[in-house]
Formats: C-alpha cells, sequence, structure tokens
C-alpha cells in the first residue's frame, strides 16, 4: 500500500481524467456494443509514453520507479529480460472502467505456440502484471476488486509462469499423496526432429527437469482443449491424471465459468489509491469485478 504517495496518486489520476475527456482512448475489444457503453477503456502506451502529451514529466517519473521495481523482480525471479529496454519492451497504460464494467476471469499470457501462425509475431511477451490503483476515497460498495485466483495446494518451490529458457507453464499437476505439493508443467517448443517441436516438461521427484510426453505439434486447439486432451499427451499415466489447465475451460454453453473450489481460492484487492498490486501474467487467473456507483475506475496498468 501507498506505494505511490497521495499527491501523486492524485496528479496520475487528473492526468488520466483529463486524457480521457481528450478523446486520447481506445476500446481494448471489437465489441461495439461494450464501445457504445463506454464501459472500459485504456489508454495505450504509446499516447501513455509521449510525453509531451498531458503530464508526461511526471508519467516519466513513475517510469522510472517502475523500472527499479522491475530491477528488483528480475533478480527475485530470476527473469533477466525484465530489464531490457527498447521499443515496446514494457506496458504503460491508463485503464477506465466506467460503473457496470467488469472483466471475466482470464490469464494475461499464453504459449506463442498456442496462439496460431501469428504467436511469434509479437516481439515480446507478458511476464510479471502490475497494477498501481488511482482512484480516492475507494469503500466496498463502488467494486472494481481485483479477484486473484490462487491455487489451494502449496507448489513446488521451481519456477511458475516461466522457466529461465522461456517455457511458460500450460497448467498444474495436482497435489496427491505420495507428492504433496503441486507442479507447474511447461510447454518446451524447442524440440528438434519430424515427430514436432514441443513437449511437455515438469520438475519431478527423482527426475529433476525432465520432459514428461513425446514430441508433438502444438496448436491454438491445445489452449481452448479439456484437461483430459492434454492428459493423453504424458508418457506416464498417473501424472496425467493429475494434470490442470491454468484456468478452467470456457465453452459457448460455459462462457465463464466458476473456478473449481478444489483448486482454487479467490483474493479480492482493493483498488485502493497508492496500491501496488504485481502477479504473474501466466500462472495467476484474474478477473475484475462490476464497478458500482456512479464513478469510474482508474489505474495505472503494466
Amino acid at each position: 500500500d501507498d506505494w505511490l504517495p497521495k499527491a501523486t496518486v492524485d496528479a496520475l489520476r487528473d492526468d488520466a481524467t483529463s486524457l480521457w475527456a481528450a478523446g486520447r482512448y481506445s476500446a481494448p475489444t471489437r465489441d461495439t456494443g461494450l464501445k457504445r457503453r463506454n464501459e472500459r477503456f485504456v489508454l495505450r502506451g504509446d499516447v501513455w509514453t509521449d510525453y509531451g502529451v498531458g503530464a508526461g514529466a511526471l508519467r516519466k517519473r513513475v517510469a522510472a520507479a517502475m523500472g527499479d521495481v522491475r530491477g528488483a523482480c528480475a533478480k527475485a525471479l530470476d527473469r533477466a529480460d525484465l530489464v531490457v529496454d527498447g521499443v515496446r519492451r514494457h506496458e504503460y497504460s491508463y485503464t477506465r472502467f466506467a460503473p457496470g464494467a467488469s472483466l471475466a476471469r482470464h490469464c494475461d499470457e499464453h504459449h506463442e505456440e498456442c496462439k496460431g501462425t501469428a504467436g511469434w509475431a509479437a516481439p515480446t511477451r507478458r511476464s510479471v502484471t502490475w497494477l498501481v490503483y488511482l482512484n480516492d476515497d475507494w469503500s466496498p460498495d463502488q467494486g472494481g476488486q481485483l479477484r486473484a485466483y490462487e491455487r489451494r495446494a502449496p507448489p513446488a518451490l521451481e519456477q511458475v509462469g516461466s522457466t529461465k529458457d522461456g517455457d511458460l507453464q500450460i497448467g498444474w499437476l495436482r497435489a496427491v499423496a505420495d507428492d504433496p505439493v503441486e507442479r507447474p508443467v511447461f510447454l518446451d517448443s524447442r524440440r528438434p526432429g519430424p515427430a514436432g517441436n514441443c513437449a511437455l516438461r515438469c520438475a519431478l521427484p527423482g527426475r529433476g527437469d525432465a520432459l514428461v510426453s513425446a514430441p508433438f505439434h502444438a496448436s491454438p486447439a491445445l489452449y481452448v482443449s479439456a484437461d483430459f486432451v492434454v492428459q493423453a499427451l504424458f508418457d506416464d499415466a498417473a501424472l496425467g491424471r493429475r494434470f490442470r489447465r491454468l484456468e478452467k475451460l470456457k465453452t459457448p454453453l460455459q462462457p465463464d465459468p466458476e473456478a473449481d473450489p478444489v483448486d482454487f481460492q479467490a483474493r479480492d484487492v482493493a483498488p485502493t489509491a497508492g496500491r501496488l498490486v504485481m502477479y504473474d501474467s501466466v500462472a495467476v487467473p484474474h478477473e475484475v469485478l462490476a464497478v458500482g456507483g456512479d464513478a469510474p475506475r482508474f489505474a495505472l496498468a503494466g
């Protein structure tokens, strides 16, 4: 809490409000109904980092402070890329949620091999998501809380979300009696040979960091497949039965299924002014609860 002092938060909120009034935000979706309602809009990074617009000098100072945070994260998480600078390396934006707006449960990033032919077109991927809330005098009836879905069982001590060599997590092995921790399962897309460029990896007792499937070709279908489809890829059926996706599969019949209470526990984070919130972009499903009252919810995000 109070990562930014109140005077800075107030100035950022004024800047965010002024840029909204100037028409500088855009909708993060093609949903024209959402656009008409002005429910959820974003001041994108190319505007946010144009320090000649609005309170640019202030935003530049805040970006430098966030750079220090990234440096600490890079060291603590052993993710050196967090401190590499360059064009579009780091995201900055203002977000505006109008009264009634919400954001359904999702993860911020998933493996490029699960995104189709355009998956590798982007020069970067998300690693750690962060938010700084800008609303003053927030009360619970105003809604807009971040609801993060945390795993109930303790995770193994290995890295989650991403490995040192860039493999992204696609799911978990549930804890069992003879292995009472949850183990992250990663998609390795650097396999040679005609059988496929991908395989599943997991750190296991007695085996260390090991491949747990034969090579295969990944596709977007992998990201939208039921658990049993991925379970069938494991070379050990007992491990396959333990596998669960990072988030529950969404279907036309269940577009927003409830999170499994066996696997997840929800943590609500109030959008208190000046609060810095950070979470792994790959491993933490989350949503934004509907904003109540008659005032929009502003935040700084990246």
